[in-house]
């Protein structure tokens, strides 16, 4: 494909959600407001000034607010707010995610001809850097050299999905009757990439809601689902940690990662666990 470093998406809809951002919300829109007219900010009632910021800056991006009980990763979330969708394809977009302008002009050829209904793209995540050209240096995580890759599905035709199955860590996944595709490319400007904040203990009150909104969201479909999953992750959080020690030895954002992932997947369970004996 010829890249052209002045194209403009025109086959989807940019839907950005929101939730205190203005730290980093300027360089996520300048880039991409370069290439897409049509964004949509989902703002779940900041209280930073995110908004204004948008406003202030931004004239053709269009802000509405919607609140959300710690993911919009729920059929609740998503019926309320796909009456503000305006295009057949939506790109969900994230501020702690970054995607380079060549992967924007491949979502917006596989929108215009509407070929698929999921697009899944590859993902590299980053929990802090060792050095400063943040798209190209190794990580310092428990993700370094995932057990298995990444992927996320960003690009979407809404029509076709069907909300009510929709739940956190698996929102498109288990749509059995949408076509998909996967980018599989190792091209650095095909893939998404993932900035997290560095972990701290004091993020554990946000870890602890966003675990009872996952248990909730999960206990609709099967409580001991949730359950058994949960402990899972545990397993394979602590597969990556050891891989990680092995091959970068261990350090304090590492520890905490680790931790605070353990404990989020525990508390999971053990909300699952009570919604389900409440109901025994």
């Amino acid at each position: 494909m010829h890249h052209s470093a002045g194209f403009s998406c025109t086959h989807f809809q940019v839907v950005l959600p929101v939730y205190n951002e203005s730290r980093r919300i300027r360089k996520t829109l300048d880039h991409l407001a370069k290439h897409c007219s049509n964004i949509l900010v989902i703002d779940n009632f900041s209280t930073d000034g995110t908004p204004d910021l948008i406003a202030k800056s931004y004239s053709n991006i269009k802000i509405v607010k919607l609140a959300n009980c710690g993911t919009t990763e729920t059929p609740q979330w998503w019926h309320s707010a796909s009456a503000y969708f305006t295009c057949p394809y939506i790109f969900f977009a994230s501020c702690s995610e970054h995607a380079p302008t060549r992967l924007l002009e491949l979502l917006d050829s596989v929108a215009a001809h509407s070929l698929i209904d999921l697009l899944e793209i590859r993902r590299k995540s980053f929990t802090g850097n060792l050095c400063s050209d943040s798209l190209y240096c190794e990580p310092i995580s428990i993700f370094q050299r995932n057990l298995k890759p990444s992927t996320v599905i960003r690009l979407v035709r809404w029509n076709a999905i069907n909300s009510e199955i929709i739940f956190p860590h698996s929102t498109f996944r288990n749509q059995v009757n949408c076509s998909r595709c996967l980018i599989d490319s190792s091209h650095p400007d095909l893939v998404l990439y993932h900035f997290r904040d560095p972990p701290s203990f004091q993020s554990v009150s946000k870890n602890t809601f966003y675990a009872l909104s996952y248990a909730k969201a999960k206990f609709q479909f099967n409580p001991i689902h949730a359950i058994i999953d949960s402990f899972l992750r545990c397993i394979l959080d602590t597969a990556r940690i050891l891989r990680s020690v092995l091959t970068l030895g261990f350090n304090r954002t590492v520890g905490i990662e680790y931790a605070l992932r353990l404990l989020m997947h525990f508390q999971v369970a053990y909300f699952s666990l009570v919604c389900f004996l409440k109901l025994r």
